[in-house]
């Protein structure tokens, strides 16, 4: 990465717009998280003034809002969610990740961005715009969860830049995964002092919590810093759709290099051929490469759709996961209760046909039926990692899930990532289960991944 270039770039601010965090809630509507003003251009001798600091977050949010949809592709990619019709993803979706290579790569680069924005952001913010901390604490939240991707997705050795006291950026040390979350749980303390009571930023604050002590194997925490929410806002960061478009459907839908996967390798999901109304398809006709059809989620439908950050699905299944591993759980079958109440109401109703109509649950889709004990621990994991899977697909979190298979669920890297003769080059897979800092060779506290494991 040049460093110097890159942080060229967040001193000298030009924005054509000035994106904000949209907040939709599942039962109820609520208002925007911030407030941002922003004029078309700011020199950097501007910035020191509460203009600037809100120049400095409209920015940060929307360079975290381009590579959250390319994190999203590119973590899809690598595993089965997404696979590649036109030969530009390969050696992503052939599991041999290219080390070099930026634009069909993991957005390092835009999330390191993106996290140092955010706490220069948050710096300015608190000494500015000292009256809305709020807003502050939205900064360090989106510093957080850039800390929690790169564990979950980059080898374990990430170079993390940092700040001054006089927020000018430094070259930071190179931290395994665990110094990784850390910061993450670090940030999100801070986020967590500067978001007042009563904000919808507190419960989304503990859904990220909940995440990051999840990926560290501390279950009983993650279920502990979720506890008493009864309703979480989804979230995601709008696209305008000209100046910023979600790659997701830039690269499905218009490009149509990219479809929706199905039994990839020969242990993917079958995210295709299920029918799983959770997962409505699109077919597009012919793709890229003039042979094999498109496939793509229904709800890409511009390139302004978002790609949701977090929602209160995701809080019932890190409860459920909980449960399983026998946390905090009332009854035998707590884990198995959770999972049903997302899919149904447990009412139907029978079609002039005889069909069985399930009515949705508390995760909003209609169709589910309630799903059955399979009866051993390990089928029971399988069953709710596949739930995972199909409740937060394209949302980025399908990486991070496969890796904690291996991690925590003692599952083999070979048994959870796709394996066997990649179809569309007469291949096989390879065994790259993350992805690597590239362009950091003129960084002198960076020699190489500590490892590359799962």
């Amino acid at each position: 990465m040049q460093l110097t270039c890159e942080m060229q770039r967040i001193f000298c601010v030009s924005l054509r717009s000035a994106p904000m965090i949209a907040l939709t809630a599942f039962a109820t509507a609520c208002g925007d998280l911030t407030h941002v003003s922003t004029p078309d251009v700011l020199q950097p001798s501007s910035l020191d003034s509460p203009d600037g600091a809100r120049a400095r977050e409209s920015y940060a949010i929307g360079i975290f809002a381009t590579a959250l949809a390319e994190q999203a592709q590119a973590t899809g990619t690598l595993t089965d969610e997404f696979t590649d019709i036109s030969g530009q993803f390969n050696g992503v979706d052939q599991r041999r990740v290219p080390s070099t290579a930026y634009v069909f790569g993991y957005p390092y680069p835009d999330l390191t961005q993106a996290r140092i924005s955010a706490l220069r952001a948050a710096q300015s913010l608190r000494r500015f715009v000292p009256d809305s901390p709020a807003e502050a604490g939205l900064m360090y939240r989106l510093a957080a969860l850039v800390e929690i991707y790169f564990a979950e997705n980059m080898c374990s050795g990430v170079p993390l830049t940092s700040l001054a006291s006089d927020g000018t950026p430094m070259l930071g040390a190179t931290v395994s995964r665990s110094q990784l979350i850390q910061r993450a749980l670090a940030h999100l303390d801070s986020a967590s002092v500067f978001t007042p009571t009563g904000d919808t930023g507190v419960d989304i604050i503990a859904v990220s919590r909940a995440r990051a002590l999840a990926d560290s194997g501390d279950l009983a925490s993650a279920s502990h810093a979720i506890a008493g929410i009864t309703a979480v806002f989804n979230v995601s960061p709008p696209y305008d759709g000209v100046n910023q478009i979600n790659a997701l459907y830039q690269d499905i839908v218009q490009d149509l290099q990219l479809s929706v996967a199905d039994h990839e390798g020969s242990n993917g999901l079958p995210f295709r051929s299920t029918n799983d109304p959770r997962l409505p398809l699109a077919n597009l006709g012919i793709g890229a490469d003039g042979l094999d059809s498109v496939y793509a989620p229904s709800l890409l439908t511009s390139g302004a759709t978002p790609v949701v950050e977090a929602t209160s699905i995701e809080v019932e299944l890190v409860r459920a996961e909980a449960m399983l591993n026998h946390i905090g759980a009332p009854t035998t079958h707590a884990w198995l209760d959770t999972l049903n109440a997302l899919r149904t109401s447990g009412s139907y109703s029978v079609t002039s046909g005889g069909d069985t109509v399930y009515a949705a649950g508390s995760g909003g889709v209609n169709g589910l039926a309630p799903l059955a004990d399979p009866g051993a621990d390990s089928a029971r994991i399988d069953l709710l990692f596949r739930e995972r899977a199909f409740w937060l697909f394209g949302s980025g979190h399908r990486q991070g899930d496969l890796r904690r298979l291996v991690r925590y669920y003692g599952r083999r890297e070979q048994d959870v990532f796709p394996v066997g003769l990649y179809e569309h080059a007469g291949t096989s897979y390879g065994t790259d289960v993350t992805f690597v800092p590239f362009g950091e060779t003129n960084n002198p506290n960076f020699a190489g991944c500590f490892d590359r494991k799962a």
